[in-house]
């Protein structure tokens, strides 16, 4: 027992650490804590960086997209414009639906001469004036409308809008654009911002120009935006879609005349052919000749007539349908330019989250060499050394130094 107490009191009690002691041990541990925290957040906006610029490259493929149905309808007009411009410069005369009705009675006509003229072909010119004098009651009928009106295959003739397709191959009506939901709740200041960054875009402004502005967009105003120009490009097509489908009827009943006109033009050769095996005398060969010819003039009149305006028509759609898509196309681009920028954003916060865990790794390494010194401990100089060593890497990964650079 005394033994027991003489050995308790040889013990010194163990000496309680200061606080600068504390503060020693643990900076080490809670700068690596805060290390590894700083590396995460790296990670991420490296992660959210590659995210932006994925997404830019998506986007840049409907920008792609957008453009090329720009392109393919502008060539469309554009071929359309050069032979409507054609067709005008050969004297077509202006369309309108009397001079087709007066065409189809002009025929009839002519047909009803030749007839009494045809002598053992009276029942071929017989049977071609019946469809003749069809094809001018389908005329009218078309140009005239019950008031229920007639259904064809992809519309319904009515007066308005057989007037209003008529109309639109004389002046195609300008499409209006009415105010839409997307237009509502939009900020001013983020319109304006849009509207400036969408006219530096159209004159080619430097993209190191133009993306800083686009971080400052709203994604809820580009949403709108691009809502509306959808909604336009749809009512614009649409409005044009809507007037082709009555002009088709027009353009089937003008192909009708041409087909009669080519087979009148067809029997009246077949009976110049009989006129001359029978000896005919000049003035009946001659009256055959002429009367061949006008038929021939008066079918080929209609129809450069018609195509002429039909064409034009076709120009002015294909031009409207265009600048929809480019609109589109724009807006797109301003989707690619905020995407880029928002991942060179990311990227550089990821180099400074970086910079400031290497930065927390200097101070593991200092604090582990304070700890050597003050304690005299080896395992603390094996730490500071596997951290200078791993600070000296990075900065030489960062240098891209050669000799380093070799071995991998």
């Amino acid at each position: 027992m005394e033994n027991e107490t003489t050995q308790n009191a040889a013990s010194p009690p163990p000496e309680k650490r200061s606080l600068f002691d504390s503060i020693i041990i643990s900076t080490p541990v809670m700068l690596t804590v805060i290390a590894t925290f700083i590396l995460g957040r790296s990670s991420s906006e490296m992660t959210q960086a590659q995210y932006h610029r994925a997404l830019a490259s998506q986007k840049q493929s409907k920008v792609g997209d957008q453009w090329a149905f720009f392109q393919a309808k502008r060539i469309r007009g554009s071929t359309y414009e050069a032979t409507a411009i054609s067709l005008y410069a050969q004297k077509a005369d202006p369309f309108s639906g009397d001079a087709l009705r007066e065409s189809a009675q002009e025929l009839v006509k002519q047909i009803e001469i030749a007839e009494k003229d045809a002598g053992q072909q009276a029942p071929q010119f017989q049977e071609l004036r019946k469809k003749a004098e069809a094809a001018l009651k389908q005329i009218d009928t078309a140009l005239n409308p019950p008031q229920e009106g007639i259904k064809i295959k992809r519309s319904l003739l009515t007066a308005q809008n057989v007037k209003s397709a008529l109309d639109a191959l004389d002046s195609y009506p300008e499409f209006k654009s009415e105010p839409s939901e997307a237009d509502k709740d939009v900020d001013a200041e983020q319109r304006k911002l849009l509207d400036e960054i969408l006219d530096d875009i159209r004159k080619f402004k430097p993209e190191n120009e133009v993306t800083p502005k686009t971080l400052k967009l709203k994604q809820e105003t580009i949403d709108k935006a691009m809502e509306k120009a959808k909604v336009k490009a749809n009512k614009v097509a649409e409005h044009g879609k809507s007037i082709d489908r009555v002009l088709e009827e027009f353009d089937a009943l003008i192909e009708r005349q041409s087909t009669i006109g080519v087979e009148f033009q067809r029997l009246l050769t077949n009976q110049l052919a009989d006129l001359k095996k029978a000896n005919a005398d000049t003035k009946e060969l001659d009256r055959v000749r002429i009367r061949r010819l006008l038929a021939r003039n008066h079918a080929a009149n209609l129809l450069a007539s018609y195509k002429a305006a039909r064409y034009a028509f076709d120009a002015h759609r294909y031009e409207d349908d265009a600048r929809s898509n480019q609109d589109q196309a724009y807006l797109y681009d301003v989707i690619v330019f905020q995407s880029s920028a928002q991942s060179d954003k990311h990227l550089k916060r990821s180099f400074l989250f970086m910079i400031a865990m290497l930065i927390a790794q200097i101070g593991v390494t200092i604090a582990s060499l304070a700890m050597m010194l003050k304690y005299r401990l080896p395992i603390w100089a094996i730490a500071a050394l596997a951290g200078a060593i791993a600070v000296g890497f990075g900065v030489a990964v960062f240098l891209e130094m050669a000799p380093l650079m070799q071995l991998f």
